[in-house]
């Protein structure tokens, strides 16, 4: 098996989450939805750097997970996790251009290139469309205030107004200053829970360098370059099999306007990007195994099928395998609309043609 079908086989038994996933709209009587999303997006672009350490758990683990981060202006950020021992090394990170996943015990890596850089206005379209999902699918109660990391947090709950979504709630802290979520808790459909916490947290340094995205010599990686050609409408009918579902923006909330397909090895081995300025969403396929595992991050059920959920400082990774395609979504959109994307490919039936292909790999 070549290192491209060698995906990711990665342990990441953790959760973060950032501001800019799920933006707050901290809101004193009287004021316009205008002025907290200019408010908001003004905290967030205070933030030159920052570094940090959290910790993280989940309901379905008794083991806390610690994670240094590095973050630069706009969304840059490296992770690594240092406790506990079996998790050590692992890392993930995003730098405009590149995203990398690393699993140094597995040697196992993914590493996308090409990703378009961000607009001066694209920080705001990211606040203005959270703020406005979550607007439109949260109700916020508002708690007193606490220290976290010697930091002003105001409390704030967003409780799902349809109960069949599956982040049915989210009761976190955020940074008065910065609009960042300084802790949070999830409570999940599928019955899990999970919390980070900054334990600590220094804002605008003098200078934070992130790691060059490099993984040893001997590792397996999937790599994908979207810098190249793209395939044609035609090519993607040839080369891609008919058996993968790509997710749907059926509202249009993201306005992904342009989207690059590509595939490698096998008709089952593919990518697709779709983005705009401000948001994007990565598919990466590869025919499932049997030693496929999907215990990293939040173990979810989706329309009976086990997923792995997890957020990072920019993005949310969801894995999955579904009609012996094994299925990798990296996005910035909000991690619920992702979940929903997630949810209506799970619900899509095999076609003929799908069931033969499943056949034959």
């Amino acid at each position: 098996m070549s290192a491209r079908h060698l995906f990711i086989n990665r342990t990441l038994k953790f959760v973060i989450g950032i501001g800019s996933l799920l933006v707050s709209n901290i809101s004193l009587a009287g004021a316009s939805h205008a002025y907290w999303i200019a408010k908001t997006h003004d905290n967030l672009n205070k933030i030159e750097n920052y570094q940090a350490t959290i910790e993280q758990s989940q309901s379905n683990s008794s083991i806390p997970v610690i994670s240094q981060v590095l973050f630069n202006k706009p969304n840059n950020f490296h992770l690594t996790v240092s406790q506990p021992i079996e998790l050590k090394g692992i890392e993930a990170g995003f730098n405009n251009h590149s995203i990398l996943l690393h699993n140094p015990n597995k040697q196992q890596a993914l590493k996308i290139d090409g990703l378009k850089s961000p607009t001066a206005a694209s920080k705001l379209e990211q606040v203005k469309s959270i703020y406005w999902y979550n607007q439109e699918y949260y109700d916020q109660v508002y708690k007193p205030s606490i220290n976290i990391a010697d930091r002003l947090s105001v409390g704030l709950d967003f409780i799902a107004k349809d109960q069949k979504n599956e982040i049915l709630k989210t009761s976190a802290f955020v940074d008065y200053h910065h609009s960042l979520f300084m802790q949070a808790s999830y409570s999940f459909n599928s019955g899990v829970s999970s919390q980070f916490k900054h334990t600590a947290i220094e804002f605008n340094q003098p200078q934070v360098t992130l790691p060059s995205f490099k993984v040893p010599k001997q590792t397996n990686t999937a790599y994908w370059d979207f810098n190249r050609a793209s395939l044609t409408d035609k090519q993607v009918k040839e080369k891609i099999s008919s058996a993968i579902h790509w997710p749907k923006d059926k509202n249009d909330i993201w306005g992904f306007a342009q989207h690059q397909f590509y595939q490698q090895d096998n008709a089952k081995t593919a990518a697709g990007y779709f983005y705009n300025d401000a948001f994007f969403m990565i598919v990466i396929t590869r025919p499932a195994t049997k030693n496929t595992e999907l215990f990293q991050g939040i173990p979810l059920i989706l329309n009976d099928t086990p997923v792995s959920f997890s957020q990072f400082p920019s993005f949310s990774d969801l894995v999955f395998e579904f009609n012996g395609i094994h299925y990798t979504l990296l996005s910035n959109i909000h991690s619920q609309s992702l979940i929903n994307m997630a949810k209506e490919m799970l619900s899509q039936k095999k076609s003929n043609e799908s069931i033969d292909l499943a056949v034959e790999s």
